[in-house]
């Protein structure tokens, strides 16, 4: 059972599931602020699942980076480059623009001959809002659209609403039974308000961020990089700081 989701996104079968722990040492704010993210690893794959409770144009750099770092773990662990894991990181994301897909997965392909350049690396990501959305549509197709995913829309729905979408499916409504049991424990409330709480706090930052021109998070962000010994071409491009800006941080 605790397979089952994993298996419906990844269409495949799971075996041997292992929770790791993906807490990480942080030097920013916004680079995490959250510890209910998982990661896991399974037989030939080790698959980051990360809850995306806000949208900002950073998001997909900071988000690849947790990819990448633990892809990079895996590659100096392993034996051979031929027995390294699968890498895949399913993103739930919150306030995607609505012209980006309900799902869509990234791998690094050639732009003109679309040819895989490395098959064991891929980031699969869900627009919540968009699913959302369909699924209270009045519209028949958007809604039937959303339905194909009703065990992604579960994940962000409560109640009656939950009740309603897990009826007759035997593993949803086995996690309906989950989630009844999680709220009826005290020390998981304790935890899901204070990542409420968290999330709140992280989105009113990243409001006053926004109407600041994100200057601040990009200085961060290029201080982080300089101490990844990143080239001043990169950070500039990534940051889009200006070239004295960059010195400033250097000197």
């Amino acid at each position: 059972m605790k397979t089952w989701l994993l298996e419906k996104i990844l269409d495949k079968k799971i075996e041997d599931l292992v929770i790791k722990n993906n807490e990480r040492p942080v030097s920013i704010y916004n680079k995490k602020i959250r510890t209910l993210d998982v990661l896991v690893q399974t037989l030939g794959n080790i698959i980051n699942v990360e809850l995306n409770s806000s949208y900002y144009s950073l998001l997909p750099i900071r988000n690849a980076g947790y990819l990448m770092s633990n892809y990079i773990e895996d590659l100096n662990r392993g034996e051979s480059y031929d027995k390294m894991n699968n890498h895949v990181q399913i993103n739930f994301t919150i306030g995607l623009p609505d012209n980006r897909p309900i799902e869509e997965k990234y791998i690094l392909t050639g732009v003109k001959s679309g040819h895989a350049y490395i098959e064991n690396f891929m980031i699969i990501e869900y627009n919540i809002s968009k699913l959302l959305k369909y699924y209270h549509s009045s519209n028949k197709k958007e809604r039937e659209q959303a339905l194909k995913y009703k065990h992604i829309i579960m994940l962000a729905l409560g109640g009656d609403e939950l009740q309603k979408i897990c009826k007759g499916d035997v593993n949803m409504e086995q996690f309906k039974k989950n989630v009844d049991k999680l709220n009826d424990n005290e020390e998981m409330r304790f935890l899901f308000s204070a990542e409420e709480d968290a999330i709140r706090t992280h989105n009113t930052l990243m409001n006053e961020a926004q109407q600041a021109g994100f200057e601040q998070g990009k200085m961060e962000i290029a201080k982080n990089l300089l101490k990844r010994k990143m080239s001043d071409k990169d950070i500039l491009e990534i940051t889009g700081i200006s070239l004295e800006k960059l010195k400033e941080l250097k000197s």
